[in-house]
């Protein structure tokens, strides 16, 4: 199998983002699958979630930073530089096989000043030399991902809550692109920004690869759909002001047809995918998960309630994005 490359993205932060993509990444992980994480985003929450400070600090020249770096194009890469697995979720995972581990490619605070450099590289003196620096900019992160897709089921990209160079590499290297939400109203005004946006990236790349002479593969991410995070629940049940505002999410086709976005970007005709399970708010547990270096869906508490419904949450979001992909 190769693996599907899901990006995890929304440009507004504080929407749960990382926290769904490491729960996701891990529970793949326990469902004995090769999974691959990778850190898109300079605050390195993701890379937090699993290692400390210290060994961040440690793993710098291991980091996605060399991937985006062109100091370094052309360089004959050991992806076993890359790729780090020795963290304490892969102690609690009983797989089968020693291969089915959750790997990860950490980031860098210092993923925050690559983009103004890789902005700076995309000039040229004529109009070839511009669609090749293009294309060798923006397929950095597919190019690097392409040999390690026989050695995972699943790689997932975390990614930066901005639109930069970086953003544009996840989109282009994807297969899909999942769009995490918190129904509130600001969160929900952006998705269909969000959705544009990538369209945009879609249409503009597949236009320039035709008027190119560089051998490069027209690009067709597919969006495998919006979840709501950070639910508030009474009564097992979303708060009436997080309901208004989902309810809204599932209107959004009108809009985004207006807008004369592609339908070739949804799996439906109606438009963007609205998962029917959500990730439920719990400051508690999540909150505390990146001090244990677990994330809550590798966690053991049999007798605590709260934590065997979030984990049964994740593990119905789960099922919910492979019937998507699938």
């Amino acid at each position: 199998m190769t693996a599907k490359v899901i990006a995890i993205s929304n440009y507004k932060g504080g929407v749960g983002k990382t926290t769904l993509t490491a729960n996701l990444g891990a529970l793949l992980a326990k469902n004995n699958n090769r999974v691959l994480l990778i850190d898109l985003d300079g605050q390195a929450s993701l890379s937090l979630s699993f290692v400390d400070h210290e060994l961040l600090n440690e793993l710098t020249n291991q980091s996605c930073v060399r991937i985006f770096s062109y100091r370094f194009l052309g360089e004959e890469i050991n992806y076993n530089n890359f790729v780090f697995d020795k963290f304490k979720l892969n102690n609690t995972i009983n797989n089968k096989s020693k291969n089915n581990f959750l790997s990860l490619i950490p980031s860098s605070f210092y993923l925050t000043h690559i983009d103004s450099e890789l902005s700076a590289e995309l000039a040229g003196v004529n109009s070839e030399q511009i669609q090749f620096n293009f294309f060798k900019i923006h397929n950095l992160l597919k190019n690097f991902i392409s040999p390690l897709k026989d050695n995972f089921d699943y790689i997932l990209l975390d990614c930066p809550p901005n639109f930069n160079i970086i953003s544009k590499n996840a989109f282009i290297a994807s297969d899909y692109i999942l769009i995490p939400v918190k129904p509130d109203h600001l969160s929900v005004y952006g998705v269909c920004n969000l959705i544009k946006y990538i369209d945009d990236i879609v249409k503009d790349y597949n236009k320039f690869l035709q008027n190119s002479k560089d051998k490069f593969n027209i690009i067709s991410p597919k969006l495998a759909g919006i979840i709501c995070t950070m639910v508030q629940i009474i009564k097992e049940r979303p708060i009436e002001a997080m309901a208004a505002q989902m309810n809204r999410l599932t209107n959004l086709g009108p809009s985004l047809r207006k807008d004369n976005i592609s339908p070739d970007l949804f799996k439906y005709n109606n438009g963007p995918y609205l998962f029917d399970n959500y990730m439920r708010e719990n400051n508690n547990l999540f909150f505390r998960a990146p001090m244990t270096g677990i994330p809550v869906v590798g966690q053991q508490d049999n007798a605590n309630p709260v934590l065997n419904k979030v984990k049964n949450d994740f593990n119905q979001i789960l099922d919910e994005l492979l019937d998507q992909i699938k």
